[in-house]
Order: structure tokens, then C-alpha cells, then sequence
């Protein structure tokens, strides 16, 4: 779907009925990481509040968490997340000492 009007290069609304929609401008670029090895004793939501505060407290602002796989244990689950950060920040968060230890750290690819 085209965007924009090829003669002035302005949004173009789309109307259907009384209803208008317009696309917007993607914010700024962003890269995807992926943390696997994460052992938590608290739920899904708790751990996307930890993961988003302690990458707050080293400098970087996450963008999105999706939690991929959670492994059920007794001695507390262990989960598999893919972090998205702005990607001029990206590096900082592979470099060691920036997540727990045993956590693994790499670049999320697409399949």
C-alpha cells in the first residue's frame, strides 16, 4: 500500500464511511536480543518489570519483551525472552557484565 501522494509526497487518508485512517513514521530503529537461561520464582509479569528496570538502571530503555519458552521446574521456571532496545544502545547490552551471570546473551535473528 502506498503511503504517500507522489505529487506533493503528503500522508494520504484513507476513509471508509466516517472512519479515516493514516499511517505514521516508525520511530527510531530498534534491534532485538535474545537472554536465555533466565531463572525466576515469580510469574511472567514480574519478570518483564525486572528485565525493563534493570536495563533502566544501566542505561538502556527496553522497547518491547516477548517471552518465548518457559521451562516449569520446582526449584523455580526458567524462561527464554526476546528484548528489543534501541539499536544505537544495542552493543551495550552484549557486553559482559551488563545481564546476571549464566545468563546467555546474543543477537536475535529472524528465522
Amino acid at each position: 500500500m502506498n503511503d504517500t501522494n507522489n505529487n506533493n509526497m503528503k500522508p494520504i487518508k484513507v476513509r471508509i464511511g466516517t472512519m479515516t485512517f493514516i499511517g505514521t513514521k516508525r520511530g527510531s530503529k530498534t534491534k532485538s536480543l535474545l537472554l536465555s537461561r533466565i531463572k525466576a520464582d515469580y510469574g511472567p509479569e514480574e519478570l518483564n518489570h525486572v528485565i525493563r528496570r534493570h536495563a533502566y538502571n544501566r542505561g538502556v530503555q527496553v522497547t518491547n519483551i516477548k517471552i518465548l519458552k518457559k521451562w516449569f521446574n520446582m526449584k523455580g521456571d526458567t524462561y527464554t525472552v526476546r528484548v528489543t532496545v534501541p539499536e544505537k544502545l544495542f552493543t551495550k547490552t552484549l557486553q559482559q557484565g551488563f545481564g546476571p551471570e549464566f545468563v546467555l546473551a546474543r543477537e536475535w535473528y529472524e528465522r
